[in-house]
């Protein structure tokens, strides 16, 4: 469980690590319990953004992020030496206790958290909450001793603790999601600190989650290119006959925009148009090229977002099988080819937008 960065010269390190600021300015304040006071500017309340529409692959693993969103924070102006705690709370977020003080973390739209995702009524769909150094919140209950508010820079009497200077919410697969389901706009997390409340997260607008329903049935594929004669080989670019393949696709219930796209396991890093041979290929100056309607596909990273490099838009696919045709052959790309095995391995990532 945490919190995140310093503005002061010295930063305080707990359990977790609360955000700590210079406390500044005249004004007034609000106390608990006479032992912890709030900023005037109130706690530190965000919304964030996410996608109107998120679409999932069925066969998305769970602890997918689905949708992410990110937002700053800026604490209030400051000035330093204080001396009264009116004073030291003037024109800023957060909350200072002059004791020991309960930190709690809520989450208002399910149950606790386990390791750090928070549960939803949206099934197989849950959330996280991490600040700027990326490390997640869990909900619960931990209690920050008097010195996490002092030792706070040179002649500073007063700290104030927020919640962190960047926010960032993940929508997250937990379990198998189908149909279509509204993640909700409002408030979904909340801290208080001594019953004084130290932030909230809210979403700007509601979230449509529409799981998909297609299932690869060819997760599998062998492709043989046979054995093919070196005199094939005239020039870099001359290639062998192309063998036929097909990936098989169940979509039943939804339609569907698909994608693909192939990598190379080899060399993953590879967005050429030639998969690389194997380390125990024998062979030498060729590679493999998979065809989609006679034109080689470039190799790209293993993902399913929109736009991958590398992926290639079949068309759509709707409340039906499919089998999506391609092609594999043989390319000459070294000026000599010696013969022998010539083996590849290619992944396909599927995307349904």
């Amino acid at each position: 469980m945490r919190i995140p960065t310093n503005f002061c010269s010295r930063p305080v390190f707990w359990l977790l690590t609360l955000l700590v600021v210079v406390i500044t300015t005249i004004g007034s304040t609000r106390a608990h319990a006479q032992t912890c006071y709030q900023g005037s500017l109130g706690p530190e309340d965000v919304t964030i953004t996410l996608p109107a529409t998120v679409t999932i692959p069925r066969d998305a693993p769970a602890g997918t992020i689905l949708a992410q969103g990110t937002v700053a924070f800026t604490n209030g102006p400051g000035t330093t030496n204080a001396t009264n705690v009116t004073q030291g709370m003037q024109n800023l977020y957060g909350v200072y206790c002059s004791t020991s003080a309960n930190l709690i973390y809520s989450n208002l739209i399910g149950g606790a958290s386990a390791n750090g995702v928070m549960p939803t009524s949206l099934s197989g769909i849950g959330f996280s909450i991490s600040g700027s150094t990326g490390t997640v919140l869990n909900t619960g209950t931990t209690t920050l001793a008097a010195s996490a508010w002092s030792n706070c820079g040179t002649n500073v009497t007063y700290c104030v603790l927020i919640l962190s200077n960047a926010i960032t919410v993940k929508l997250i697969k937990t379990g198998p999601v189908t149909g279509m389901q509204v993640f909700p706009a409002g408030e979904i997390f909340s801290a208080t600190i001594g019953g004084l409340p130290l932030a909230s997260v809210s979403i700007a607008s509601p979230v449509q989650v529409i799981g998909q329903t297609c299932t690869v049935t060819t997760p599998s594929v062998l492709v043989s290119l046979g054995t093919v004669p070196l005199k094939t080989f005239t020039s870099v670019g001359s290639a062998s006959s192309p063998v036929p393949f097909q990936i098989g696709l169940d979509c039943s219930g939804v339609t569907t925009n698909v994608g693909v796209t192939f990598t190379d396991i080899t060399n993953p890093g590879n967005t050429t148009s030639n998969l690389s041979l194997t380390g125990d290929s024998t062979a030498t100056g060729v590679g493999i090229q998979i065809m989609n309607s006679g034109s080689p596909v470039q190799y790209g990273a293993d993902a399913s977002v929109a736009g991958n490099p590398g992926q290639i838009m079949l068309g759509t696919v709707s409340n039906a099988s499919q089998n999506l045709a391609f092609a594999g052959r043989y390319v000459q790309t070294g000026s000599t080819v010696t013969p022998g095995v010539a083996d590849g391995i290619a992944t396909f990532t599927m995307s349904y937008q």
